[in-house]
């Protein structure tokens, strides 16, 4: 199977990867640093640069890897960006989902949101 990781180098991402790999699947791997590609081509995949809260280098990027199936890992976002963390978030999901209904070829699709969450005492 194809499957597109958004936020690929990420905690649960650097996780999912080696799984994915191991078991056959295609994976293609979305990160927003550059710096981290290498790292997820170590783990098997095919790493892409991309900023998650542009909605064409996001429909592209899917686009191109032909997945049939999105996993959406991206979720630290609003760190540093001075962006509110719902917007943020809004606009990666609505582009993601837009970008997976979008590859035409692909008759089944599947859409996977994962997240995360830290609470401090």
């Amino acid at each position: 199977m194809r499957v597109f990781v958004a936020g690929a180098a990420g905690a649960i991402g650097q996780q999912l990867l080696p799984q994915l790999v191991a078991q056959g699947h295609r994976v293609t791997a979305s990160t927003r640093s550059p710096g981290k590609a290498a790292r997820l081509r170590e783990l098997g995949a095919e790493p892409v640069v991309l900023d998650g809260l542009d909605a064409m280098a996001v429909g592209e990027a899917v686009a191109r890897a032909e997945p049939e199936a999105v996993v959406h890992q991206m979720t630290s976002l609003a760190a540093g960006l001075g962006i509110p963390l719902t917007r943020d978030r809004a606009s990666l999901d609505f582009s993601l989902q837009r970008a997976s209904r979008s590859a035409a070829d692909i008759k089944e699709r599947g859409f996977i949101l994962s997240f995360g969450l830290r609470v401090s005492p």
